[in-house]
């Protein structure tokens, strides 16, 4: 018996055309942002302009991996689907690409973050226990960078099987886990 599942055509293509009107509102609205970014930003905020732009680059790869690239279907009431456009016909392993979809996420997730620290430092008073130094807060960037990133690049490039994931579904039957990414592989 097949585990494949997949949605009746009508559905699909509904779903393809709804992506496609969001794709194009997020692409006008990405536009319109970075020129404002660029053209209308005050020259004094240079610096929260490269960390606003770094976010605005993010959204926008994230908008063409899953709208162009991706273009994932949800199957529901399950929590799961598929995928069926250029990257998921090329033959690569579904986790990889939940991965590297969840790897921008989490970027995003980190540069909002750090812009917020950010204005938090360049507010407060210098004499303030709470401000640390340029060196502490780069220091403190690239380690939040880098383990909230080095986590996902392992996920994605761990050789997951099915047979594992139900293996594992099996042994923690009597838990209460949030096991989405998993569920999807499968």
């Amino acid at each position: 018996q097949s585990m494949e599942i997949f949605l009746p055509l009508r559905v699909q293509n509904v779903l393809f055309t709804s992506q496609r009107v969001f794709f194009v509102i997020t692409s006008l609205m990405s536009v319109l942002s970075m020129f404002c970014l660029l053209k209308k930003t005050p020259p004094n905020q240079t610096r929260v302009r490269a960390y606003l732009l770094y976010i605005q680059v993010l959204i926008i790869m994230s908008s063409i991996y899953l709208d162009i690239l991706l273009t994932p279907i949800p199957i529901f009431p399950a929590i799961g689907g598929y995928c069926v456009r250029v990257l998921c016909t090329a033959g690569l392993r579904p986790h990889s690409l939940l991965g590297v979809f969840i790897l921008i996420i989490v970027l995003i997730m980190t540069a909002v973050l750090s812009c917020s620290f950010y204005r938090h430092q360049s507010i407060i008073p210098a004499s303030n226990p709470l401000r640390i130094s340029e060196k502490a807060f780069s220091i403190l960037q690239i380690s939040l960078i880098l383990v909230t990133c080095i986590t996902r690049i392992v996920y994605a490039a761990y050789p997951f099987h099915k047979d594992d994931l139900v293996g594992l579904l099996i042994s923690f039957s009597n838990k209460n886990l949030f096991i989405l990414c998993p569920l999807i592989i499968l």
